[in-house]
């Protein structure tokens, strides 16, 4: 699979990453996703256990 190359690329300033499209910005996850707290049945979905580890 090929896709055709960006006009201009930056440097990410992540040594592991490289350059990254000119046009790509950096925003924290929160603003690509919102929180549900709203409790559902296990019937419906099946069971997700999320940990945090310090």
């Amino acid at each position: 699979m090929s896709f055709p190359r960006c006009p201009s690329y930056k440097d990410s300033g992540l040594e592991w990453l490289g350059e990254v499209p000119a046009h790509w910005e950096v925003k924290c996850i929160g603003y690509h996703f919102n929180e549900r707290r709203k409790k559902v049945s296990d019937k419906n979905y099946p069971a997700l256990s999320v940990t945090k580890t310090a």
